[in-house]
Order: structure tokens, then C-alpha cells, then sequence
């Protein structure tokens, strides 16, 4: 699961639309959507504002490598 599909998980685990997500987060609503279909990599700073707003850490945004280590 990549990136985009991690927090399209969680928005909706909580009930977010896209917009809400991305009023809480700081982060446009386009950004937001662009990241959920995997056309853009959120930076670190964004990515640390929606895993905020989903009440994650950023870490559980970022898939692991086979190695088991967070992949940034």
C-alpha cells in the first residue's frame, strides 16, 4: 500500500471527504487528492500535517521497504 492508499485509508476511516482533510491539514484540497491517486509524493512537512489531522503519526502514512524500514 502506497502512500496515497494510506491516507485515503485513514480520511475515511474518520469520516473526512478530501476537502475537510485537506482545511485541517493545511494542505490544499488538489494536493490532497493528487497524493491519494499517487500523481504527487507529498513532502515531509505536508505529509506531518495530514498525518496530524488524522490523528496518526507519520509513520503509519510512509510504506516500509522489505527490509522493514520506513521508506521516506
Amino acid at each position: 500500500m502506497n502512500i496515497g492508499e494510506r491516507i485515503r485509508k485513514y480520511r475515511k476511516a474518520i469520516g473526512y471527504t478530501q476537502k475537510e482533510l485537506a482545511e485541517k491539514s493545511g494542505v490544499a484540497t488538489v494536493s490532497v487528492q493528487q497524493y491519494e491517486r499517487g500523481i504527487r509524493q507529498p513532502r515531509l512537512e505536508q505529509l506531518r500535517r495530514i498525518a496530524s489531522a488524522l490523528g496518526v503519526e507519520w509513520t503509519e502514512l510512509v510504506p516500509e521497504n522489505q527490509q522493514g524500514q520506513t521508506v521516506v
